[in-house]
């Protein structure tokens, strides 16, 4: 493995990365950390604002063509009233909990965009969620990626 390109664009990579695939990233990401290349505070650091750019551009599309795309779509408008309401109610755990469920990382933020759901508000819920997220993946992927070695280790030594 080459540390000298890690340490110099490792990074980098964990930021495209997780802007584009989050999850995998952070995994694999937290596996080379093993090796030392990669520090696990640079990896939740860089995760958290990869993936916060990805859902703050997708806020800002939602919020931009989100009213366009329900008039265009009368069917949609009963439903986007019944999702405003649940997003004004619950908006703080939602906000939080939706990049955790697959799937939601490009929808739900720009439903919030396309509620109209303060951009302030969101932008500070949203990097919360970011960080939140970005250690628990990365910190999982690091104690997976710890246990393997050690029973790979064990087993090679049996």
């Amino acid at each position: 493995m080459n540390h000298a390109w890690l340490a110099h664009w490792g990074y980098l990579a964990v930021f495209v990365g997780t802007f584009l695939e989050g999850e995998g990233t952070l995994l694999a990401a937290s596996a080379i950390a093993q090796r030392q290349a990669l520090v696990l505070p640079g990896i939740v650091a860089c995760g958290a604002l990869g993936s916060l750019t990805w859902s703050q551009l997708w806020f800002c599309t939602g919020r931009r063509l989100g009213g366009a795309l329900l008039t265009r779509r009368p069917e949609w408008a009963e439903r986007a009233t019944r999702v405003q309401c649940a997003i004004a109610r619950y908006a703080c755990g939602y906000v939080l909990a939706c990049r955790f469920i697959i799937g939601m990382g490009t929808a739900a933020p720009a439903l919030f965009g396309a509620a109209g759901f303060s951009p302030r508000r969101f932008v500070l819920l949203d990097a919360l969620g970011a960080a939140l997220w970005s250690a628990a993946v990365s910190s999982a992927g690091w104690g997976v990626s710890k246990g393997l070695t050690a029973l790979l280790h064990t087993a090679g030594g049996a």
